[in-house]
């Protein structure tokens, strides 16, 4: 295996990294901010509107251990071909799709790519940034699916008001292609790709045959994976719906309810740089799950009351608290996988907690949507974020607990 150099990696591919997961997730955010658009040229109801997500995580999460394993052992710009190329399609068949049923093929394609994020990125990051920078780096390079969220919320609802949601759509695909040429040219001045002897026992890998098999990965690892599917579906289901939630609870026009998403963005990248990191070093990984999962909790009751008694403030005193803990979750998830686990398996234990995320986010709007269409309310299909956040305290607790 090549080792880092001293020095290690410098900034360049740390803003490739994190260029990529901002392309990755602008799919979906940008969807979530153009719903009323969508729902209306397409003619589609708001359940199966939140079926597109639904479809987008499912496949990731299908995907998400064999695109953990595959991060192993492809080259870093075969990652990033997958990463960047992936979004290039779906949004540009998002953009020509006329029904419901191309959208759904689009959100599939996109979904595949999105499985390779986390895996892809972190094996890179495992590989070659030194053990003492590694946690900055996941915390700086998990801030840009926040990005994605921000450039989404602010750009996507005025330029769909202006020309249409398609060309809103559409002007996305230009970042896919800037940010892969980007990514492509940074990630090929790292030294040269040789897999390990235990990522070359993968069955996934060439010359399995009479090789022994990997190491068994630490069982808390499934309690990582639980709690990134509860933080996952509440999370995804607040970032699909808020838009609408805005516009029919609170009462606010569409550019602001897209405002609204873009600042949650704003909010998150700070948390996930800073705050997440803070509580890590302060509390410890496991410890800080806790204090996140309660913050998310604490604000889905807060944005039940906006709905309920139709106050902006308490709208926005919701959204600073859904960028500060729940979107700070996932950055301290994917730190304590990477503390956890040796430099060859993370590969693999990243896509298994991936799964349980990209699971989660598929649940959460899907369930949400289903609430939404048996009352006809969003302020009931909210209870299901808050629903998502308790049980996320209940496991993270479970996980301080245990010593493996």
């Amino acid at each position: 295996m090549s080792s880092p150099s001293k020095q290690g990696p410098g900034i360049g591919l740390l803003a490739a990294l994190t260029i990529a997961l901002t392309v990755g997730p602008l799919v979906i955010y940008g969807l979530g901010a153009l719903s009323p658009f969508i729902i209306a040229d397409l003619g589609i109801s708001t359940a199966q509107f939140g079926s597109l997500a639904t479809v987008v995580f499912t496949v990731a999460g299908l995907l998400a251990l064999v695109q953990g394993r595959l991060a192993a052992v492809i080259t870093p710009r075969v990652n990033m071909l997958i990463i960047f190329g992936g979004p290039a399609i779906a949004l540009t068949l998002a953009a020509l799709s006329p029904n419901l049923a191309t959208m759904l093929v689009a959100m599939a394609v996109y979904g595949a790519s999105l499985a390779m994020g986390n895996p892809g990125t972190n094996v890179l990051i495992a590989r070659y940034v030194q053990p003492e920078r590694r946690s900055s780096w996941i915390g700086i390079k998990q801030s840009g699916t926040q990005v994605g969220q921000l450039i989404a919320g602010a750009v996507f609802p005025p330029l769909a008001l202006l020309l249409n949601w398609r060309i809103a759509v559409a002007s996305s695909i230009v970042l896919c292609f800037l940010g892969l040429a980007y990514a492509w040219r940074q990630v090929g001045s790292l030294p040269p790709w040789h897999p390990t002897e235990t990522e070359l026992e993968d069955p996934l890998a060439p010359g399995k045959r009479g090789r022994r098999r990997a190491r068994p990965l630490s069982r808390s690892l499934w309690l990582y994976a639980a709690i990134a599917f509860t933080t996952g579906a509440g999370t995804q289901a607040t970032s699909v719906y808020l838009v609408l939630f805005a516009i029919s609870q609170v009462n606010i026009t569409i550019v602001v309810a897209g405002a609204a998403l873009a600042f949650s963005g704003a909010v998150g990248i700070l948390s996930r740089v800073f705050l997440g990191r803070w509580l890590a070093r302060r509390w410890g990984t496991r410890r800080t799950l806790v204090a996140l999962a309660i913050g998310g909790a604490l604000g889905g009751c807060v944005m039940l009351a906006a709905g309920a008694l139709g106050l902006t403030v308490l709208f926005w005193a919701a959204v600073v608290m859904h960028g500060s803990f729940a979107l700070s979750s996932l950055v301290v998830l994917m730190s304590g996988v990477v503390e956890e686990t040796d430099v060859d398996d993370v590969g693999r234990a990243s896509g298994r907690v991936s799964v349980g995320l990209y699971l989660g986010n598929g649940v959460g709007p899907l369930v949400t949507g289903l609430v939404v269409g048996a009352t006809g309310s969003l302020l009931e299909g909210w209870l299901v974020v808050v629903a998502a956040f308790v049980l996320a305290t209940a496991l993270s607790v479970w996980l301080v607990t245990r010593r493996d």
